[in-house]
């Protein structure tokens, strides 16, 4: 009895394994197109190497808005609106960062959104 569960056991367990004739081509080649595609996107610099340097660009953009936009933020919660300019911000919060060497702030009073842009 200990032999025919251990059968069926082993059966279960190889079927899916096997699977069906046709669609285990199509894997192979989904795969093989799948590590294609990546090889290229390797040989291009793409990838991990990308996204790292990606994400870097992108937390120093947030890095260089966040001071601007808590001074926004912290105006709009003492006054209940957003400032008219930005000249109205730095009347209330003097020490209002100014923007890194050769960019400018674009600021939209009527949503509050302040970003730093290059200078043109």
């Amino acid at each position: 009895m200990r032999t025919l569960g251990t059968i069926l056991l082993l059966a279960m367990l190889a079927l899916p394994a096997g699977g069906c004739g046709e669609s285990d081509k199509g894997d192979k080649t989904d795969s093989g197109q799948r590590a294609k595609k990546q090889k290229q996107s390797d040989d291009r610099g793409g990838g991990y190497l990308d996204h790292l340097m990606d994400t870097r660009r992108r937390a120093k953009e947030m890095s260089r808005n966040l001071p601007a936009r808590q001074t926004v933020e912290a105006f709009h919660a003492l006054k209940g609106r957003y400032p008219k300019d930005l000249q109205e911000l730095k009347k209330e919060f003097p020490a209002f960062p100014d923007p890194p060497q050769g960019m400018k702030y674009n600021y939209d009073p009527r949503t509050g959104k302040i970003e730093v842009v290059p200078e043109k």
